[in-house]
C-alpha cells in the first residue's frame, strides 16, 4: 500500500472519529435530558388533566428523548378526545382488546413554538389511550357495564368508570 493511500485512510479515520465524538457530545448535551411537564413546558396545556410522570429515553437508537403521561378520568373523556382530534390530529379511539386506543395507531402532532424555537428538529406527539394498568376482567365488566348504561345515554361515548392516560412524547423525526 503506497503512502498516499495510507495517509487518506488515516484522514478518513480521523473524520470519522470526529464524527463520532460530535454525535456523543451534542446527545449527551441536549436540553431534553431532564425529565418535566411536556405540555406546560411548551405553552400547551389541557384544562382539567393532570400531569402524572414522565420517563426520558436514554438509547441513542430511539427517535424519543421523552414520554410524559396525564391521567383522566373517564368523565372527561369524551370532550378531551374531540379537542385531541380537532386540535391534533389524533385519530378516534377505538375499542382493541381490553382497552382503547386511536384508530390506526394516528397520534396527534402538537405545533409548539416555543420548541420550534428551542429545536426545530423535534416534535411532540400525543395520544389518548385507556389506563391498562387494570386486569382485563375488570376492564370487559367496566366496559359492559358502560355499554348497559349508553343503551339508556347515548351522548357519553367513555363510561366514568374507566381511567385514560394522554401520552406525549418529544421525538426526533
Amino acid at each position: 500500500m503506497s503512502d498516499c493511500h495510507r495517509h487518506k485512510i488515516r484522514w478518513i479515520i480521523l473524520l470519522s472519529c470526529i464524527a463520532i465524538l460530535w454525535w456523543i457530545y451534542h446527545y449527551n448535551n441536549t436540553t431534553f435530558t431532564k425529565c418535566y411537564d411536556l405540555l406546560a413546558h411548551y405553552d400547551q396545556a389541557i384544562d382539567d388533566i393532570m400531569f402524572w410522570d414522565c420517563e426520558t429515553i436514554d438509547d441513542p437508537w430511539s427517535t424519543a428523548l421523552m414520554t410524559a403521561h396525564y391521567k383522566i378520568s373517564g368523565k372527561q373523556a369524551n370532550e378531551l378526545e374531540k379537542e385531541l382530534i380537532n386540535k391534533f390530529g389524533m385519530g378516534e379511539l377505538q375499542r382493541i382488546c381490553c382497552g382503547r386506543e386511536p384508530k390506526d395507531g394516528k397520534q396527534g402532532e402538537i405545533v409548539s413554538p416555543v420548541l420550534r424555537k428551542e429545536n426545530d428538529n423535534f416534535v411532540l406527539l400525543i395520544k389518548m389511550v385507556s389506563d391498562y394498568n387494570e386486569d382485563e376482567q375488570l376492564q370487559r365488566q367496566k366496559y359492559e357495564r358502560h355499554q348497559q348504561k349508553t343503551n339508556q345515554d347515548n351522548n357519553q361515548k367513555f363510561s366514568e368508570e374507566e381511567n385514560f392516560l394522554i401520552i406525549v412524547q418529544l421525538t426526533s423525526p
